[in-house]
């Protein structure tokens, strides 16, 4: 085997290391996703004060049907969603609840993204990308449920101003969703990256 093919690899055939305990050459799957995984984060942001905006001032409200056929769509993977925008449109009116179930539907495209950047920096990264540790796994599985309870509990009947449904809000109500939907972003996009991992090594294993 080449030198190219086998790096951060010592003489004695073990991992060389660098300054600050990381090996060199080598890269493990969480340093791959982590840093572009937390650049959607922060360009994302800007999400949730766009979308209060559009409610306050109405823009979205000439959408209100198309709205309701999002909402009945997504309420088959994301249960609570329903009831979530019946408030909104109760509490705060036409415009909010269109704007509410187009962010929800924007949201979707978060872990698509991500995995997309994924597969694209594995594509690209010159260094050696290490299997899937069961480290990784195991901190995968501890954040699953919480991706997965977002969609089903329902919020609306908590009563916490910390943890309940700020209907009275719009901008924190936004702001929320979207930092609670990261979650299940997160893990999505992670799903969506190991199953295009596996096909990308299926292809390269075919042209050696």
């Amino acid at each position: 085997m080449s030198e190219k093919s086998s790096p951060g690899v010592s003489d004695e055939g073990k991992p060389a290391t660098v300054a600050g305990g990381s090996t060199g050459g080598v890269i493990s799957t969480r340093e791959l996703i982590e840093p572009i995984f937390l650049k959607t984060v922060y360009i994302g942001v800007i999400a949730p004060f766009l979308f209060a905006y559009l409610g306050s001032s109405d823009v979205l409200i000439s959408f209100d049907a198309q709205s309701q056929w999002l909402v009945g769509v997504l309420a088959r993977i994301w249960p609570v969603l329903p009831v979530q925008y019946e408030l909104v449109r109760e509490v705060r009116g036409v415009g909010q609840s269109v704007s509410y179930a187009f962010m929800c539907a924007a949201l979707w495209a978060w872990p698509v993204i991500c995995a997309i950047a994924y597969l694209r920096e594995h594509i690209r990264c010159q260094k050696k990308i290490l299997p899937i540790s069961a480290k990784e796994i195991g901190q995968f599985i501890v954040v699953f449920p919480f991706a997965v309870l977002v969609l089903v509990f329902d919020t609306t009947r908590v009563a916490s101003p910390l943890f309940g449904f700020q209907v009275n809000h719009p901008t924190a109500l936004y702001l929320r969703q979207w930092f609670l939907f990261a979650l299940t972003a997160l893990v999505l996009g992670i799903l969506l990256y190991v199953f295009g991992r596996i096909i990308l090594e299926r292809i390269w294993r075919r042209s050696l």
